[in-house]
């Protein structure tokens, strides 16, 4: 039996969601060689000590091979702080962290089941659920009664949110459930996460 339902106040009808952190991209995008609006800077030398004194930005561009390096502004706070970085080494690093942030992201998909619904639609409603989950994605069955369409008792509706429980259990865990109403006929969604990820 479920228990204790949400609130659920709205749905969202695009039936794939993406959830991503925060892009923070464009206050995250450093300025450098040029581009630095200071004339004079503390380097970040390669012990990890700042220089003593400030330097002059020209005189460290003049110092590097261009080519293969790049100055980059990391610090405002105070003094300008400046590192001198590697162009490989620093699109490596670029890439690693645009990979691990594309394995971290979460991906919700929609299943949309009427509460009077055929054993075959059930069926291959639940084999569509089970690819998205052997994917690694996350399902949000979202169960609610069609349009002029008068839901069957709440016992049936429970009977028919127990029944996915039991075709998806092998391979996914319930994460979530929400209702719209205080009656399990109303509106009510469950959110299920492939187990392996579930923690």
């Amino acid at each position: 039996m479920l228990r204790s339902p949400l609130a659920f106040r709205y749905i969202v009808r695009p039936s794939t969601w993406v959830i991503r952190q925060k892009s923070t991209a464009s206050s995250n995008r450093r300025l450098t060689n040029a581009d630095i609006p200071h004339e004079f800077v503390k380097l970040v030398q390669e012990d990890g000590k700042l220089s003593e004194q400030p330097v002059k930005l020209a005189s460290l561009l003049q110092s590097i091979n261009q080519s293969t390096y790049f100055i980059e502004l990391v610090s405002e706070q105070g003094s300008p702080i400046v590192r001198i970085k590697n162009k490989k080494e620093a699109m490596k690093q670029e890439r690693e962290m645009k990979e691990k942030k594309l394995a971290n992201r979460v991906v919700i998909k929609q299943i949309q089941v009427s509460w009077v619904i055929s054993d075959g639609d059930l069926q291959h409603k639940m084999a569509q659920a089970r690819k998205y989950i052997e994917k690694g994605d996350r399902v949000w069955v979202i169960y609610s009664s069609k349009p002029g369409q008068v839901p069957p008792p709440a016992q049936n509706c429970t009977s028919l949110v127990e029944k996915v429980h039991v075709l998806m259990d092998d391979i996914a865990s319930v994460i979530r459930v929400d209702r719209l109403g205080k009656s399990v006929t109303s509106h009510t969604t469950v959110q299920y996460a492939p187990k392996k990820q579930n923690k």
